[in-house]
């Protein structure tokens, strides 16, 4: 399943009061939501997370740096860089040196070795319910029919499939996003997240929530957004033309 206007239009109805600005909300408020303000929302937690990094990636995508300089090196640029396929690798081969040590701070499932994992994208691409950053798609043994795409119906409890990514700025810089993780838990775990627990972990190791845990309120955007998946056991399914098909 791809992600359509109406997944973002769910997700937009956990944007809400939370100290970074997203919390559980009404429906009625998703519909009257633009989607440009649901996007402003969104990249308040992530540029948020950025500011919680360790240090300042070097990482650079030389074409958009230059247009940058060449329409006079404006200070406060708005928005994110649209990469080619080879600066997307590119960009993500520099970033991922530094972004993988930070996640393994973490003792969530998942964040110290999800790069050694099925991977399910051939290149990192544009996810528009994560803020519209450049991401992948990953999952562990156990949760390996994930691969199935629309086909799989549900994962073993104890699977874990995971979501890390950047986004360039219009400068050229390369940003560091977040780790999601969802893990499959047991039958009465939380009927309100499809027994999935959801973690959204910071680039610099540090947990935002944990559903059933610490802050879990600050990740149920992670469910509402999923539930809507229902039919495929809340997995939404990355774009047919990313896909690794001989999982």
């Amino acid at each position: 399943m791809n992600f359509t206007k109406a997944h973002l239009v769910l997700l937009s109805a956990s944007v809400g009061l939370m100290g970074l600005g997203i919390a559980a909300g009404l429906p009625a408020q998703a519909e009257t939501e633009s989607m440009d303000e649901l996007e402003a929302k969104l990249d308040a937690v992530w540029e948020h997370s950025n500011q919680l990094a360790t240090a300042t990636s070097k990482c650079t995508v030389q074409r958009v740096e230059d247009e940058w300089k060449a329409s006079g090196s404006p200070k406060k640029v708005k928005g994110k860089a649209d990469l080619t396929d080879e600066e997307a690798i590119a960009a993500y081969e520099c970033i991922k040196e530094t972004m993988y040590p930070r996640f393994a701070k973490s003792d969530l499932p998942g964040a110290k070795d999800f790069h050694t994992w099925n991977k399910y994208n051939t290149i990192p691409y544009q996810s528009g319910t994560h803020g519209n950053r450049y991401v992948n798609n990953w999952g562990d043994d156990i949760g390996k029919a994930y691969g199935g795409f629309e086909e799989t119906k549900s994962v073993p409890v104890g699977s874990v499939l995971v979501k890390d990514g950047f986004h360039v700025t219009m400068k050229g810089e390369v940003k560091r996003a977040p780790l999601f993780t969802m893990v499959k838990k047991e039958d009465g775990f939380n009927a309100g997240t499809l027994n999935w627990e959801y973690a959204l972990i910071f680039p610099n190791g540090k947990t935002m929530g944990v559903t059933n845990g610490k802050n879990s309120k600050k990740v149920q955007f992670c469910a509402d957004c999923h539930n809507a998946a229902e039919e495929n056991d809340g997995m939404f399914f990355l774009p047919d033309e990313y896909r690794v098909t001989s999982n």
